[in-house]
């Protein structure tokens, strides 16, 4: 844990000097549009809990990166309880990756974890995991074409090591990204193979309510 918290969760770094983010958690509520109703992070943690999968759409910048962060927090304080780990990857490093297995070991790897990539594959086997997948729309294709059906196949493509996790987990996953890269819903669920059923789309506020900037 110690080690991931040292190591920057998506865009959420300082930007003179590219360093984590140090700047104090101001609690803030995101938006479930379907059910019209603001969530938390924590009830968002809960969910994950539970078994839910959550999907945080937002613009560069919005706060999506640190909304991991913090998730990732909540969840690692509560391990202990759950017995479920969580592991907060940074799709922009899985370029060109197919399965959740490599995204995995990338991800240890780049923490300076190498030794412990085969525990981790096995934790993952074992669904004892909690997946929180930063960025699906950093992930890029790596070729393009000026037919629609190709390019759609094309995305989905460049999303195969999160849809892997996703299959495999047997746990609550939550994905972020920008919803430009896909061109609705129902591709985004596709890509990321995720049930509608069981996945919750949120959108982060353009702004601060009076209540949150009161706080």
């Amino acid at each position: 844990m110690f080690a991931r918290k040292q190591y920057p969760f998506g865009s959420s770094v300082n930007p003179e000097n590219g360093e984590i983010d140090q700047t104090a958690y101001v609690p803030v509520f995101y938006r479930n549009e379907k059910m019209g109703k603001e969530v938390s992070i924590s009830q968002i943690s809960e969910g994950l809990l539970a078994g839910k999968n959550y999907i945080i759409l937002g613009e560069y910048g919005s706060g999506k990166s640190r909304c991991v962060s913090e998730i990732y927090s909540y969840l690692a304080d509560r391990w202990g309880e759950s017995f479920l780990f969580p592991v907060a990857i940074n799709l922009r490093e899985c370029w060109g990756l197919k399965s959740g297995d490599e995204a995995i070991r990338r991800h240890f790897n780049k923490l300076g974890l190498d030794a412990m990539s085969a525990s981790a594959i096995r934790a993952y086997n074992r669904h004892s995991l909690l997946f929180l997948l930063d960025g699906f729309d950093e992930i890029g294709t790596q070729s393009w074409s000026v037919d629609d059906a190709r390019l759609k196949q094309l995305r989905a493509q460049a999303l195969l090591s999160a849809r892997d996790i996703v299959r495999i987990a047997g746990r609550g996953v939550l994905v972020t990204g920008r919803d430009i890269y896909l061109l609705n819903d129902a591709e985004m669920l596709s890509a990321l193979g995720m049930d509608e059923s069981l996945t919750t789309i949120i959108r982060v506020k353009e702004e601060f309510s009076v209540r949150e900037m009161l706080s």
